[in-house]
């Protein structure tokens, strides 16, 4: 894991004993309330879950025995096969151009306005007032939660900013994003009669 090693690079330079008492490093960002513009929280937490995850994996050993490979496009952080297929994927993506070289989820990122109206629409509600001291408009919160992530592509950081949100700790957006898309897999986008 390239974090992680990152990560412990003061460490392993004998800069600080542990790598919370680096002043400089990242792991206090990856789970910070406000956000970061520097890190990607939400891609740290999707791979970890909570923080606690983060650090019990820093502390174990497993993760260290994975070679440093040297290519034509720098240094990799695991084993042969890995770095095959991530070379392959990074030959063809510089291949592609335009909206074919784009990742799928990149070419369809709807602007958040249209998501919100979308949503209100559906749901014959305004996200203002919405209620969610009450079971249903928790939901519904978590619902809204999906689809500015997934169709409008917002980051945490940038979701938080919602009043809708905003009595939200950071950290907690990760596992009401989970159990809203796991629900609404299983049975579908709640009804405006729900």
């Amino acid at each position: 894991m390239g974090i992680v090693y990152t990560l412990l690079n003061p460490v392993r330079a004998g800069m600080v004993k542990q790598l919370e008492d680096y002043v400089w490093s990242s792991f206090n960002d990856y789970y910070s309330r406000e956000g970061s513009e520097i890190v990607d929280s939400q891609f740290v937490e999707g791979l970890f879950g909570s923080r606690e995850s983060l650090f019990e994996f820093i502390c174990s050993r497993s993760w260290q025995e994975l070679p440093v490979q040297i290519t034509r496009h720098g240094d990799f952080l695991g084993d042969p096969t890995f770095v095959k297929e991530a070379l392959k994927k990074f030959d063809r993506r510089k291949k592609q151009d335009g909206i074919h070289g784009k990742r799928i989820d990149d070419r369809f990122i709807e602007p958040v306005e249209k998501v919100i109206q979308e949503f209100e629409k559906q749901k014959g509600i305004n996200i203002d007032h919405i209620d969610v001291q009450c079971f249903k408009g928790k939901r519904l919160r978590g619902e809204l939660l999906v689809h500015l992530k997934d169709r409008a592509a917002m980051t945490y950081s940038e979701i938080v900013k919602f009043d809708i949100f905003g009595n939200l700790s950071f950290g907690s957006l990760g596992s009401i994003y989970k159990n809203a898309k796991k629900r609404i897999k299983e049975n579908g986008s709640s009804r405006k009669d729900d």
